[in-house]
């Protein structure tokens, strides 16, 4: 399966359309917009980009993907609290 130039530009233009959509939504909540592109990057507009670029390595990449996702989340909330116990942070 091959993709064409026009297949691309599309998809570039959906992906567009999903991170302005992503920004009126989070300009009529009451949240700092960074914390809705952050969830919203990393869990609609990453996934949908590891299909456009890996097409035949959905599986793998999905997979690496969740893994780095698990791993960084457990190293937050495990070196949080010994961060805040430095310093003056808590």
């Amino acid at each position: 399966m091959s993709l064409n130039m026009e297949q691309i530009s599309v998809k570039r233009k959906d992906v567009l359309l999903l991170v302005i959509g992503i920004m009126l939504f989070a300009s009529t909540l009451r949240v700092p917009l960074t914390s809705i592109s952050s969830f919203s990057f990393g869990n609609v507009l990453l996934p949908s980009l590891i299909k456009m670029n890996f097409p035949f390595k959905v599986g793998l990449m999905t997979g690496l993907y969740a893994l780095f996702k698990n791993a960084f989340g457990a190293l937050a909330s495990g070196l949080s609290v010994p961060i805040s116990k430095i310093g003056s942070f808590g």
